[in-house]
């Protein structure tokens, strides 16, 4: 039974239209109990009796501080003059523009002269941008969610806002807080409930949790759900419940709620325009309402089977089955009894959804355009739904690649919103509610667990024995992670939102006030605070002494690490919408590589020279949502629509794509093994593993005889492969998958922390993910002596990020002293200065052509094969040579380097020619050698640290020559830090 005040179809106006203007439009005048009829029309019937009691539900005001606001305030002007006047106001979110303080306080102003208590709950723009935390909108209004009786009807104000997302979502422990609210009620009373994002709206999903939320309001007597977030007049229903979206107000968008005898009238209301009765609804459910019920699942020899009780539906209505987002699928039967068998042929393994749904016939299926009458109606019509969750395994086949299969699964009090944080003995884990729990990686089981004071949507850091972790109560706690024993706990003054960084030797973290912290870890005393002038979401960056963050003003910031005091800043194209605040930046080579979302025209990527921000190079692109993570010495990100997309890091080229088909919303990259993992929204996640290097225009030619693959069409980079796939079940995934070990963990927002037992692709030379750049890296092919050699590791890593090459003997010669030309050929290539067109030298790779303006002011470089290198760093000002006995100044290229002169000139690389006022420094045999302040800046750093003697002092020696294993150690900390 429907309860929706229908307009007429196209083709019938003639014949009813003066049935429905008498009975659907009903004017200002007409509410004030004076009836009115146009002139030649139909005597209007007597009107409704006057209403018991009064609600006005307006939305999306979008309050812009200092702006016109024209529409919101025509709205207020109406509600003003209704009579009976308005017993209450209740605001379905979007209060705000952006959350700003400023835009709250001038709304409330704005209805304050209206008299009338106003109830509101929040909006994605109100919890998204400046007011991430929500903490604007509790001074504001109070709690986003809550219940009261008035008139005899029960008011449940629900949040489905996520914090920092502009998606829906119904947090599992909201719906248990629902439950029980409703269960107090009873199931006679009649319930209204409002909420911001819609449900069960069939041409669009809004939120994750339709299903949840539905099984919940089925059970009590619910007489209507108004939503907002839509912009317009619209009604439906679903399972015998009526819903409405309403227009916006700030399009001068409306509703009116009368309750009287028994009766819920609905008006949709437009500023300057006559109230449309959109609905009359009976406060008391019927009995003979439709029903459409699963029956029970079996799973079969790889086959589904099920049935469905379908009753009280028309005889023609259209019933379907869909299993997550295929198409949907006819069922048939007979008196109300319907079945299917599906084929689970190669559905993913994992958690699947099967949903069925039924509407009248000729109603557009669910994610179609609704039709062309619905839109002229303002009436998508009845509908009913019902789901069920199952699980397959993928077949392990012997002679196919492995596939991923769970391990464990839990269940958590909350929603997830942030990658957990993984040892080798411990997962740590946070939700929503602020639960913080250690997890038995092998079996799930809890080890321990703690309760914040707020929820927390950071992820959790370990750190040398503790998990630091911030809520949105505005505190950062440190934990024992042996025993989730509270070390420490430190209030900040403002939500936080972003995950900690632990970097030389201390702690930051943002907050949204916009304030980066710097504590001490042992004791949480804050050493520095610096301000950005919007809220702060993301991880911090550390590398060189300095601290790099973005925040919803539009700028990155670089901050002296030590000090607070800034170093620089770079404001980005676009309105703040397009602030590079959603993600962690990455810092690899002397670049710091930003994501942001891209505003028309404009880049989603950029590269920018870490020490001054100058922009290198950009690239368009949507990779707003995604961290930049740095994979086989290349630079990969994801778009929206599931592109992952992997760049050179010096010049911005794309080296190779792969499609995954995916939509991804903050699901960002995660390498491991050979692969990058990409977590999607609907709850699908895909294995990305690159082309080989025999591809041309890949890594690295094709080898001598072997044939080489196609080649791409011309303008297609080279395209990777997706190796496995999985479905963690329903539930978005704005968490990041964490690795460790042989699986992958995934959370989600529907409250599952699952372990997925995982292959892994061939190993890169350089592997390294985000957060925490922690590197995993093979051997390296081709320097048989460094195998056993202390610097292995690092060998590996510079000859990947292709700063080192082998001598052509095909030995490192790691021990071997490092010439000063060599040593140019390193810092020029790790800074990217410049192409390669000269000859190389022997052991240095290719050479760089240096800047037509950099002067021969080196007497003795001329025909070496190092003078394009040494010129490059001459033209940067990184170098000035020697003053020789004739007065001109040499190079030296052949002369080994010593630790101080290679000291000096990679503390003039990261601009810290000198410490931190106060620091002491452990080296004791700089005294007052010319090269100490350098190198004290470096060990600052801890990009140096010295040898300890053997009376347990640690000395530098700084006239000592460098080795070639010493350097590469020493590149690689710069470009990893």
């Amino acid at each position: 039974m429907s309860y929706i005040a229908r307009t007429a179809r196209p083709g019938t106006l003639a014949r009813v239209l003066a049935r429905v203007l008498a009975a659907a439009l009903i004017s200002a005048a007409t509410l004030r109990g004076v009836a009115r009829a146009e002139e030649g029309s139909p005597s209007p019937p007597p009107p409704p009796p006057p209403p018991e009691l009064r609600v006005v539900h307006l939305t999306d005001t979008h309050w812009v501080a200092g702006g016109a606001n024209e529409g919101t305030r025509a709205v207020l002007a109406e509600v003003a003059a209704l009579a009976p006047t308005p017993d209450l106001v209740i605001h379905g979110g979007d209060v705000t523009e952006m959350g700003r303080p400023q835009e709250y306080r001038e709304f409330l102003t704005a209805v304050a002269p209206l008299g009338i208590p106003l109830e509101a709950v929040p909006g994605n723009h109100d919890a998204r941008w400046l007011d991430a935390g929500k903490r604007g909108f509790r001074e504001a209004f109070g709690q986003p969610y809550r219940s009261f009786d008035r008139g005899g009807v029960h008011f449940v104000l629900l949040d489905s806002t996520v914090e920092a997302e502009t998606h829906g979502h119904f947090d599992p422990s909201l719906l248990e807080w629902l439950e029980e609210d409703l269960r107090r009620v009873g199931p006679d009373r009649p319930v209204v409930v409002f909420f911001h994002h819609p449900v069960a709206y069939t041409p669009l999903s809004f939120t994750d949790s339709d299903d949840e939320l539905l099984s919940v309001l089925a059970r009590y007597n619910v007489r209507a759900v108004l939503t907002g977030h839509g912009h317009l007049h619209m009604a439906w229903e679903r399972n015998g419940i009526p819903f409405f979206m309403t227009r916006a107000a700030d399009e001068r968008g409306y509703k009116v709620l009368d309750f009287a005898g028994g009766i819920l009238r609905v008006y949709d209301g437009e500023a300057g325009a006559p109230l449309r009765l959109a609905a009359h609804i009976p406060l008391r459910r019927p009995q003979e309402a439709g029903r459409l019920r699963l029956g029970r699942l079996d799973l079969v020899g790889g086959r589904l089977r099920f049935s469905v009780e379908a009753r009280g539906l028309a005889p023609d209505a259209q019933i379907g089955y869909r299993v997550d987002l295929q198409p949907w699928q006819p069922l048939t039967g007979q008196a109300g009894r319907l079945a299917a068998e599906v084929d689970l042929t190669g559905l993913l393994p994992g958690l699947h959804r099967l949903r069925v749904w039924a509407a009248p016939a000729g109603a557009a299926l669910p994610g179609a355009a609704a039709t062309a009458a619905q839109w002229e109606a303002r009436d998508l019509g009845p509908s009913w739904s019902d789901f069920a969750d199952f699980e397959t395994a993928a077949p392990q086949k012997p002679e196919g690649p492995e596939q991923p299969g769970v391990l464990w699964r839990q269940v958590t009090p909350a929603g997830i919103q942030a990658a957990p944080a993984v040892d080798t003995g411990a997962v740590y884990v946070a939700d929503r509610s602020g639960r913080v729990a250690a997890v038995d990686p092998a079996t799930g089981r809890v080890r321990w667990q703690f309760q914040a004071r707020g929820g927390v949507v950071g992820s959790p850091l370990l750190d040398t024995g503790r998990v630091l972790v911030g809520d949105l109560a505005g505190n950062l706690y440190a934990l024992d992670a042996a025993t989730g024993r509270t070390v420490w706990r430190r209030e900040l003054g403002a939500p936080v939102l972003a995950e900690p960084l632990a970097a030389a030797g201390l702690l930051f973290v943002g907050d949204a006030d916009g304030v980066l912290h710097a504590l001490d870890p042992a004791t949480g005393r804050e050493r520095w605070q610096y301000r950005a002038g919007g809220l702060i979401r993301a991880r911090a960056t550390y590398a060189a002494g300095r601290v790099y963050v973005g925040a919803w003003d539009r700028t990155v910031h670089a901050v002296d690490a030590f000090t607070g005091e800034p170093v620089w800043t770079r404001e980005l194209p676009g309105s703040t919408y397009y602030s590079p605040a959603n993600t962690p930046f990455l810092y690899y080579r002397g670049r710091l590589f930003v994501t942001r979302s891209m505003p028309p025209g404009e880049a989603g990527l950029y590269a920018l020279d870490a020490r001054d921000g100058r922009v290198l190079w950009s690239a368009p692109g949507g990779y707003g949502y995604s961290t930049p993570v740095l994979h086989g010495g290349l630079v990969a990100a994801a778009t929206g629509d599931g592109t992952v997309r992997a760049f050179d890091p010096m010049t911005g080229a794309v080296r190779w794509e792969t499609r995954t088909g995916l939509t991804t919303f903050d699901g960002a990259l995660t390498s491991f093994g050979g692969s990058l993992v990409l977590a999607g929204l609907s709850g699908q996640v895909a294995a990305v593993v690159p082309p080989p290097p025999t591809v041309p225009g890949a890594d690295a030619p094709t080898a001598p005889g072997q044939e080489a693959p196609a080649r791409p069409p011309a303008g297609v980079p080279p395209q990777g492969t997706v190796a496995w796939r999985f479905a963690a079940g329903p539930g978005y995934l704005f968490a990041r998958p964490a690795a460790g070990g042989d699986r992958v963990y995934l959370a989600s927002l529907s409250g599952l922390l699952v372990a997925v037992r995982a292959p892994a692709a061939a190993s890169l030379p350089l592997t390294t993910g985000s957060p925490g750049l922690q590197a995993r890296v093979a051997p390296a092919p081709g320097f048989p002596d460094v195998v056993t050699h202390w610097a292995r590791d690092s060998v590996a890593l510079a000859r990947a990020m292709g700063l080192a090459t082998g001598r052509p003997d095909g030995g490192f010669h790691p021990d071997g002293p490092l010439t000063r030309a060599e040593m140019a050929a390193l810092v020029v290539r790790y800074l990217g200065l410049a192409p390669a067109t000269s000859p190389p030298g022997p052991g240095t790779g290719p050479a760089p052509q240096p800047s037509p303006e950099a002067p021969p002011h080196l007497a003795d470089i001329e025909g070496h094969w190092g003078a394009p290198y040494i010129r490059a760093l001459e033209a940067e000002g990184l170098v000035g040579g020697i003053p020789g006995p004739d007065g001109k100044r040499l190079f030296q290229p052949d002369r080994p380097v010593t630790r101080a002169e290679m000291a000096t000139l990679l503390a003039r690389v990261v601009a810290r020619t000198a410490p931190s006022r106060g620091f002491d420094s452990r080296l004791r045999d700089l005294g007052g050698h010319w090269a100490a302040e350098p190198v004290r800046s470096l060990e600052e750093l801890r990009i140096v640290s010295g040898t300890r003697r053997p009376d347990g002092t640690f000395a530098f020696e700084p006239d000592r020559p460098v080795t070639r294993a010493e350097a590469a150690v020493l590149l690689v900390r710069l470009a990893l830090p």
